[in-house]
């Protein structure tokens, strides 16, 4: 992760299987969707964020992408 200073933002790029699909919850999106999570949790353990700001997280689109996921908040 790169290092910032004051002010600064830093943009990720993360894989989508298929980013073609707003507004279209997909099971095969299931591992980028908890991806996204664990990088931004990494990010706060590591001390180099101090929030996580997250959209809807659709639990269903997990469970049907094989991955055991009962919540979040």
């Amino acid at each position: 992760f790169p290092v910032l200073k004051f002010g600064q933002l830093a943009v990720f790029h993360i894989d989508c299987p298929n980013h073609d699909c707003i507004g279209r919850p997909l099971a095969i999106n299931a591992s980028y969707v908890l991806n996204t999570l664990n990088i931004a949790i990494d990010l706060c353990k590591k001390g180099m964020s101090k929030v996580i700001v997250i959209a809807p997280v659709n639990k269903d689109v997990l469970n049907r992408g094989e991955i055991s996921f009962s919540g979040h908040t």
